[in-house]
């Protein structure tokens, strides 16, 4: 065999076989009853024993193989019987190279967005309807200036903006 190694045809299907089912080769061992070794060997890249058939069919049985599967493993034996030693493909597999990767498909234009609609507006009072006085910026900004400025110069300050806000030129009710 020439440098390129490759895998005899009974042992290339039996090797995918137990790939599908998810195994180890240790796993296919104890599923077969086989021993490691002959597992191994069975399913290696070199081999120099050919499978009985009915080793064969209790590797069949146990992956649940179909009625030609089944046939097609036994006809492979059967034929290395008669060559003398397994089979391998007519002419070595060369690893293939890694494709080139193609460049990727350039997205298409994106839709443009309708613009993103103003935020809604706060609601406007109605004309005749009078807020409560604790709502009123005017209002809060004047307590607020006037408790600020009273704290600062005195009460005499402080009485002097409430009676100009909440005693002269609101009526709130108190």
């Amino acid at each position: 065999m020439d440098a390129l190694r490759q895998m005899s045809v009974l042992s290339d299907f039996l090797h995918c076989k137990v790939d599908e089912k998810g195994w180890s080769v240790k796993n296919f061992a104890e599923e077969t009853g086989l021993s490691d070794s002959y597992a191994y060997e069975l399913l290696a890249e070199s081999r120099k024993k050919i499978p009985t058939d009915e080793v064969l069919n209790k590797i069949a049985d146990v992956m649940g193989f179909s009625k030609n599967e089944r046939k097609y493993i036994l006809e492979l034996a059967l034929k290395e019987r008669e060559s003398g030693g397994p089979i391998y493909p007519p002419s070595p597999i060369p690893v293939p190279e890694p494709a080139p990767h193609p460049e990727p498909p350039v997205p298409p234009e994106p839709e443009p967005h309708p613009p993103a609609p103003h935020p809604p507006a706060p609601p406007v009072p109605v004309p005749g309807e009078q807020l409560p006085w604790y709502k009123r910026r005017d209002v809060m900004v004047a307590l607020f200036v006037g408790l600020l400025v009273g704290s600062l110069t005195g009460c005499c300050s402080m009485w002097t903006i409430f009676h100009m806000f909440i005693l002269g030129k609101y009526n709130w009710g108190f």
